[in-house]
This record gives C-alpha cells, structure tokens and sequence, in this order.
C-alpha cells in the first residue's frame, strides 16, 4: 500500500512532538510506501529536513507557502458563476459553511489561476456585498486586503498536484485537512485525519496574541481556519 501522509509545519522541516511520532511510524511499517506531502512556510528551507528519509518513503513533495508571493497575477475574464456556485463562494470568503466540492471544483486549475481569482470582477462584486452587510462601519480597503491575505494562502495550495496514493493521512486540519479532503473528492481514494492537537484553538490563539493584526481581521481569521472541511473519517490521536 502508498500510504500519502500530508504534514504541515512540521514533518520532516521540524524535530521533536508530533513529527518524532510520524516519523517512528513511518519507520514501524516498513512493509508501507509512504510519500510526504509537506507545507513549510519558507521556500529557503527546501532540502533542509530535520530527518533522513526512512527507506520507506518513496517521494517527497513539498510546497511553501512564500513561493505564492513571486505568482505573476493576470486578469481574469468574468466567470458565468451559477447561483449556487456564486452563494458558494459567498459562503467561503464569509467562512461559513460553503460546499466543499463546489469549492475544489471551481478552483481546480494552477496555482496562479485559482490565486487570480483574487484580482477578478467576481471577487471585487462579492467583497463589495458582504462588506456592506457584515462590516458596514470597518473601513472596506482593511475589509478588502483582510479577506485577500486570507484566502491567497489556501486558494495557491488548491493547484497543487496531488501525489499519487491508495490512502490519504493528514496529521492535522486546517491546510493539510483540506489538501487531504481535495485528494479524497478528486481521486475517490479515502482520506484519513487524526488531530494530534486543536489546530482551530492553536490558530486561534495565534491570531489574537498578534498587536499589528485589527481586531476586525482577527475575527475574520479565526473563522477562516474553523471553516475548513472536515475529513470524513476522523479518530481521535493521543
């Protein structure tokens, strides 16, 4: 079996906690291809992992998130959204609940494309509306850039090429959670999640420790994590 396992901001970039328990199992189940589908932060840190790869593991792909700020952004034409489409992506720029497999279908192109999304007459119209109805007294370039900041990180991660596997594991929510969610839909494979912490909680606490971020955007970014999918198998992990 290849077994998929989606890490983000630990494994193989960090030593110790969880990525020392990934790491042992990886190695406890020799029998097992493993590929590391690994989110780090800086690009600079390619090629300097903090583990020798186990035989085991037969690939390792790795994305950073810094590599979406040199994305050369073009205009996009005007989508012929659907209604349900459009009350979608309503519901995602307002964190909510919005349908998932809408979501990865309208955004299953590059990288730069699913980003440009974020310079579209289709975006500016939905920020204008939800700006006026959710934050009539925030000023609407904080509301604009706010929203901006917040979904360019996801949006970039949804072009990513999925690693080709029999099961998919993510050792957490958030952006691994949703690249293991998208690889479920995309490749009918099953897709597993075992939290080894409350990363909505953690995300959290970092957003509102910060002094530099408006307590408007605070709020917008603590619901963007919990608005992320479910895997639809979770256990439990100690």
């Amino acid at each position: 079996m290849r077994i998929c396992v989606i890490c983000e901001g630990c494994y193989p970039f960090v030593a110790g906690g969880v990525s020392s328990w990934l790491h042992g199992l990886i190695k406890a189940m020799p029998q097992h291809e493993f590929v590391i589908w690994a989110i780090g932060a800086q690009e600079k840190s390619r090629g300097k992992y903090a583990y020798e790869m186990p035989e085991n593991v037969v690939a390792l792909k790795d994305i950073y998130l810094d590599e979406m700020m040199s994305c050369h952004l073009k205009k996009l034409r005007r989508r012929a959204l659907a209604p349900a489409e459009k009350d979608c992506l309503r519901q995602l720029i307002r964190c909510d609940k919005p349908d998932w497999s809408t979501v990865f279908r309208l955004f299953a192109h590059s990288s730069m494309e699913n980003v440009s999304f974020l310079m579209s007459e289709d975006f500016l119209d939905l920020i204008e509306e939800l700006s006026a109805q959710d934050f009539p007294y925030v000023g609407f370039t904080d509301y604009f850039y706010c929203v901006r900041s917040m979904f360019l990180p996801l949006l970039y991660l949804l072009g990513s090429d999925i690693p080709e596997a029999d099961i998919y594991y993510s050792v957490s929510a958030g952006y691994a959670g949703v690249l293991g969610s998208m690889a479920q839909l995309r490749t009918g494979k099953p897709f597993l999640l075992t939290e080894h912490g409350i990363y909505t909680r953690e995300r959290e606490e970092e957003i509102l420790r910060t002094n530099w971020v408006p307590r408007t955007s605070k709020t917008c970014g603590s619901r963007c994590f919990i608005c992320t999918p479910a895997a639809p198998i979770s256990t439990p992990a100690g």
